[in-house]
């Protein structure tokens, strides 16, 4: 247990984290925090360290969980997928203003459950592509935005149902502190280490031109997927129109790239639960074929996947593939999470759906859509993460000129950088 002194000042240097390589640069530019009701004292100790970092204006948007469940639950289909005039404006006046974003995530995992999954489906996809659009610096990282895990009641209860509230949340707070490096050290200086260790990671992968990755563990995934040729490996913090670096999530582990839609062969299982717009999926099974996937099933919430992987026919390829260590700091807690947020970065994964702008060569980010497809980047309305990585992950990478380079062994990285 952490002490309630101490907790408070920890909570302080995670909100000065946030503000300092989170976001970064925000000086005279407006920002935004997005988050649930059950944490106001922290809201206020990020708005201040915006403040401090001097933003020209901090604005709040705030979520009930509930009550945004209730409106799912009583409003029409049809009227679920109207996008409103004042939605729209909102839309464009953040694109407008370059806001910086900052969303923390804080809700309970499965707080949809219940709703029907087509209607959360068709509401997201109908907010999609109005945002699309105006998203482009954002998914380009040109605007600094930064996704940063925030404990929540109910999420503690679900990971420690067996202690009181206060305990739980305590105890949610350790893992997030411990996860996102404000435990031990400076938190500042942690992540700058960490953002250099991770590009000079990036940097062997793309030197080694890699043509294909198999994966292989005793789950039973036996995977072979294409890296594109027009894309690059990414990870740790990214660089805004003023090359200010910033991390767009906190915890981080990964180091990821664009796959090539049309080739992944093979079978994967999922090891990790997958919890999507509050739906709960387990003991996932895909299986592909010339890039496309053409089996899936799942232990639990097969039906919501499957309704995922129809959106289009994008949804059927995938986006990303993220390689990440068993033994790193999210994985070391030894739990799983039930958010995305945290459990990508305790597991390699890839993601079915839309591929990552700011893995292409320079070129490909000025491509059309259909320009993108043609050279094997996917393109899609939804990108879905699902965790596949094991203490027995093995990867071997095949290089364009044919060499075989051992990237995982037994889970880890199989060469020190």
């Amino acid at each position: 247990m952490i002490s309630p002194k101490k907790l408070e000042e920890y909570k302080r240097k995670y909100a000065h984290l946030i503000a300092v390589c989170g976001l970064n640069n925000v000086k005279n530019r407006v920002c935004q925090i997005n988050a649930d009701i059950d944490q106001p004292d922290f809201v206020l100790m990020l708005m201040e360290e915006l403040y401090d970092r001097g933003a020209k204006r901090v604005d709040v948007h705030w979520t009930y969980r509930p009550l945004l469940k209730t409106i799912y639950q009583h409003t029409a289909t049809d009227e679920l997928m109207k996008v409103y005039p004042y939605e729209v404006s909102r839309i464009k006046y953040d694109a407008k203003q370059n806001t910086a974003k900052v969303t923390l995530e804080s809700w309970d995992p499965a707080w949809m459950d219940g709703v029907d999954a087509d209607k959360v489906m068709k509401r997201r996809l109908a907010i999609a592509k109005i945002a699309r659009p105006y998203r482009t610096k954002m998914d380009l990282v040109e605007t600094p935005w930064c996704l940063a895990a925030l404990p929540g009641h109910d999420w503690a209860k679900r990971l420690f149902p067996n202690d009181t509230d206060e305990v739980a949340m305590n105890k949610m707070w350790e893992k997030t502190l411990e996860c996102c490096r404000c435990l031990k050290g400076d938190p500042v200086e942690n992540w700058r280490k960490f953002n250099k260790e991770i590009k000079a990671r990036a940097k062997w992968l793309d030197s080694l031109h890699i043509k294909t990755l198999h994966y292989t563990n005793k789950l039973g995934t036996d995977l072979i997927v294409g890296v594109n040729p027009h894309t690059h490996f990414c990870g740790g913090a990214h660089a805004d129109e003023t090359k200010a670096p910033f991390n767009a999530n906190m915890p981080a582990v990964e180091t990821y790239t664009s796959p090539n839609r049309l080739v992944t062969e093979g079978v994967v299982y999922a090891s990790k639960p997958l919890c999507r717009n509050g739906h709960m999926m387990d003991g996932i099974k895909i299986r592909f074929h010339q890039g496309r996937i053409v089996e899936v099933s799942a232990k639990k919430g097969e039906a919501f996947l499957k309704k995922m992987i129809s959106t289009d026919e994008g949804a059927h390829y995938l986006g990303e593939l993220a390689l990440v260590p068993y033994d790193s700091p999210v994985s070391n807690t030894k739990m799983v999470y039930y958010q995305t947020i945290f459990d990508e970065n305790a597991a390699c994964h890839f993601a079915f759906g839309y591929s990552l702008l700011s893995t292409y060569e320079k070129r490909a980010r000025h491509w059309s859509d259909e320009q993108r497809i043609k050279h094997g980047i996917n393109r899609a309305s939804t990108h879905t993460d699902f965790m596949i990585g094991t203490d027995d992950l093995n990867i071997v990478a095949t290089t364009r000129d044919n060499r075989k380079v051992q990237i995982f062994k037994n889970g880890n990285w199989a060469k020190n950088i």
